[in-house]
């Protein structure tokens, strides 16, 4: 039901990252039969020159790339006096990944005696691939100001113009989901459902504030449930609860911090509040630390989640960590891991942990996992597909294992949510 869509490692960056279509790769540039033209050099350096060229085409064709394109600087250094020679070095940098390399060579090719509009397609290819790496790692300013370089040299650079939408200095993006949830432990059963509605603002690229609210609605029968004592009728009882959140937050190049207020009520049960906070240092790697307190009604808890992430490409995100409980039944710790993978139009998250947890704050739906006893393990798995720039659809399914006393059970939930992500800079 909640939102841990946005599982573990995608929560790492504060927010996952936009699912944007991959640019592709721009076309190789012309190969000609012979070593290009040139400044004549002393002659060991022609020496090596002449075979350079041929030696990189051979190279890359069985596959090594940097081999290709170091051949080539090796003999003609890394700022060539040869316009195809920058060209092609460019090219073989940007297939390697290593765009700020790649941005240098176009950037001389542009230079250089004979440049065409090839270079300049390229210098926009390259841009466009830094944008979509920056958009993944969640520095929108970064990931504009290379989207509008491409589009200054190539207008009809369809991957920057999508890009650029992506990557607005300030956005709404209000999610709506319903979902079924139930659970069993023992002889007691309970079966409903409920809403979700949160509000996520971006005030600008490292500031946003957040607002969410979560009811649920359950019919419970058996010994656990107090059957019997509810207006459901006999042997059934009816549980609501209903969950507030309020959140501010800053994430910038290296650090993040953001704070999180929550207010709890369910039904028959004093009032819970409590807040939670957020640490982050690193963008594409590093750690985040979590802490958590709940209180009410005499009950209480503390929580502590360190973990490490690693974004090893712009597509794919992996977190692992550990989180341990305290309160008044005692001490708890599970390991927990997570992964994302963001490729248009799709996201996916996976998240899960091994373990005993209570009362989980999830800090990304937000939300306090709402299961009775001890959560001794399971998983989540949430899908967004987007629809257009603006629109995506969610699907997110949970089961948990569960154990109280002598009893053992499961708690499961399948929810289907929409979410508006309008550009409104």
């Amino acid at each position: 039901m909640r939102r841990a869509a946005l599982s573990l490692a995608a929560s790492l960056v504060l927010g996952s990252a936009p699912a944007a279509a991959q640019p592709a790769e721009p076309a190789e540039p012309a190969r000609t039969a012979h070593p290009p033209r040139h400044v004549v050099p002393p002659a060991p350096i022609r020496a090596l020159r002449s075979t350079a060229w041929n030696h990189s085409v051979a190279l890359e064709q069985a596959g090594d790339v940097a081999g290709a394109r170091d051949a080539l600087e090796l003999a003609w250094t890394a700022e060539p006096e040869s316009y195809e020679v920058a060209l092609r070095t460019g090219w073989l940098s940007l297939r390697l990944d290593e765009v700020e390399r790649a941005v240098a060579r176009y950037e001389r090719a542009r230079s250089l005696p004979g440049a065409s509009t090839e270079a300049e397609r390229g210098l926009a290819a390259t841009h466009t691939r830094a944008g979509y790496q920056d958009l993944a790692a969640g520095a929108r300013a970064e990931a504009r100001a290379h989207f509008d370089a491409a589009l200054a040299l190539d207008p009809e650079t369809p991957d920057a113009a999508a890009g650029r939408r992506l990557a607005p200095s300030e956005r709404v993006a209000p999610e709506l989901w319903a979902s079924f949830v139930g659970w069993s432990l023992g002889r007691s059963r309970a079966y409903g459902g409920g809403v979700f509605v949160a509000l996520p603002l971006e005030l600008a690229d490292d500031a946003r504030l957040r607002a969410a609210y979560r009811h649920l609605e359950l019919s419970a029968t058996g010994p656990g449930s107090g059957a019997g004592a509810g207006p459901a009728g006999a042997g059934r009882l009816r549980l609501a609860q209903d969950e507030a959140y309020l959140g501010a937050g800053y994430s910038g190049a290296l650090f993040g911090l953001e704070a999180l207020g929550l207010v709890v009520a369910p039904s028959g049960t004093s009032l819970q509040g409590g807040e939670a906070v957020r640490l982050r240092v690193g963008r594409r790697y590093g750690v985040v630390l979590e802490e958590a307190t709940l209180a009410g009604g005499g009950a209480w808890s503390v929580q502590l989640a360190p973990s490490a992430f690693v974004w090893p490409t712009e597509w794919l995100g992996l977190a692992l960590g550990a989180r341990a409980t305290f309160d008044a039944t005692g001490r708890a710790a599970s390991g927990v891991a997570g992964a994302s993978f963001v490729y248009a139009p799709i996201e996916l998250h996976l998240s899960g942990h091994v373990g005993v947890e209570r009362a989980r704050v999830d800090f990304d739906a937000p939300s306090v996992l709402d299961a009775n006893g001890d959560v001794t393990g399971g998983g989540a798995l949430g899908l967004f597909v987007a629809l257009d720039d603006a629109w995506a659809l969610g699907v997110h399914a949970e089961l948990w294992r569960l154990a109280a006393d002598a009893s053992a059970g499961t708690h499961e939930s399948a929810s289907l949510g929409l979410r508006f992500a309008p550009a409104i800079d």
